[in-house]
């Protein structure tokens, strides 16, 4: 979920280049309705967002599905560091920062699914 369509586009375009499957959210209520209609297993949230924030839209989305592995991202760490914090609190697995190295993504997304297979 990001708020940027070209960080989403380019985001969706690398995962699925390596055969990921995506679905990519504009706004906190749109992530939220599309994990009622089909749970994802690993969650990139961006903090900063309209409405919700990354934080509310991760609660809300770890009530609907429970199993759900979020990764928090920020381009504003220094301002959100707070809220980064109660999503760790909360369960969130991890942070990055923006601008984000897709290199690195991948080594996560595939640190997540071994550890999700365990």
């Amino acid at each position: 979920t990001d708020d940027d369509p070209a960080t989403r586009e380019t985001f969706k375009d690398v995962l699925e280049a390596k055969g990921y499957k995506v679905s990519t959210a504009a706004t906190g209520e749109e992530a939220i309705d599309q994990s009622r209609e089909r749970p994802d297993d690993i969650l990139f949230i961006d903090m900063k967002l309209p409405a919700l924030n990354g934080l509310e839209t991760y609660l809300a989305i770890k009530e609907i599905n429970p199993r759900a592995i979020a990764v928090i991202i920020t381009g504003y760490y220094e301002g959100m560091k707070d809220l980064v914090d109660k999503a760790l609190e909360k369960g969130a697995y991890t942070f990055m920062k923006k601008p984000l190295d897709m290199d690195k993504v991948l080594e996560l997304i595939e640190e997540i699914r071994k550890k999700i297979k365990k």
